[in-house]
């Protein structure tokens, strides 16, 4: 399976440790959904192509995780899973409960993203509008011009290659680009540094903090960034933030400035796009 380890499992109040492996969609080489399987021990779950799980439950997208649930005061870590296989004549409930709050969080984060797994998604169609006026003048120029500004502010093609017609991600990596140039300029370890590194992230909080969930998902992807969909706005805002923090860092994003691009018959200036960087 995908992961394993030990939980306790109730039945009609009896509580028995089983070693459980969660194996993901697909796993058995076809389409069928995720299951939780179990079995006596470790050992049992290792014997290769000999181990016969003691049983299965279903994590198909009707199940219905509960990650909290009564138990008793030896495993108070408790969640159940209520989920109905084929075989099955009605809705089944299994509790279990795991040794710690960390391993129950664990286990219900990585059972949650196997029933999501099966569930159809939907499609994010929310446009990715301007959240500043800054972004705005950029939505104003083409793709081809936004391909020079960044080979102008020396951002390597590669990391645009196979979005070259696609504005919201090449005006994301021009902002990316200007706020580490910005957060660079302030690094030294002074206290107005400090202040001015401070206001700037607090400023890029509160524009991120402007848009919507969808629009921070575009974000987010377009940087490469995993997330979980669960995740609070505060909790996406502050991934962008560290991703950004962590840009700043990268030789590729505080080369110098150069008035002529890296390719020889393209010259770019200032006044071509109406800015400073």
């Amino acid at each position: 399976g995908a992961g394993g380890g030990v939980l306790a499992r109730a039945v009609m109040g009896s509580w028995s440790d089983r070693w459980f492996e969660l194996q993901p969609k697909g796993s058995r080489g076809d389409e069928t959904a995720p299951t939780l399987a179990y079995y006596e021990s470790a050992d049992t779950a290792q014997a290769g192509g000999q181990a016969v799980a003691k049983g299965l439950v279903a994590l198909n997208k009707d199940a219905l995780l509960v990650p909290a649930a009564a138990g008793d005061k030896v495993h108070p870590h408790a969640f159940s899973i209520t989920s109905q296989a084929e075989e099955d004549a009605s809705p089944v409930t299994t509790l279990l409960a795991a040794a710690s709050e960390e391993e129950r969080t664990r286990w219900v984060t990585a059972i949650a993203r196997a029933i999501r797994s099966c569930q159809p998604q939907p499609e994010r169609t929310a446009k990715f509008q301007p959240a500043s006026k800054e972004e705005a003048v950029l939505y104003q120029k083409s793709a081809l011009q936004l391909r020079l500004l960044l080979e102008y502010m020396s951002i390597p093609a590669s990391r645009f290659r196979g979005a070259e017609e696609d504005k919201p991600r090449l005006v994301a990596l021009v902002m990316q680009g200007r706020v580490a140039r910005k957060m660079a300029a302030a690094a030294a370890d002074t206290a107005e540094a400090v202040e001015e590194r401070v206001r700037l992230e607090r400023e890029e909080r509160a524009r991120l903090e402007a848009r919507t969930i969808d629009e921070l998902w575009a974000l987010l992807d377009y940087m490469e960034v995993e997330y979980d969909e669960e995740e609070a706005k505060g909790e996406l805002v502050a991934r962008i933030v560290a991703q950004k923090t962590q840009l700043m860092m990268r030789p590729e994003t505080l080369a110098p400035l150069s008035g002529t691009s890296r390719s020889s018959d393209t010259r770019i200036t200032h006044a071509n796009f109406g800015a400073t960087y």
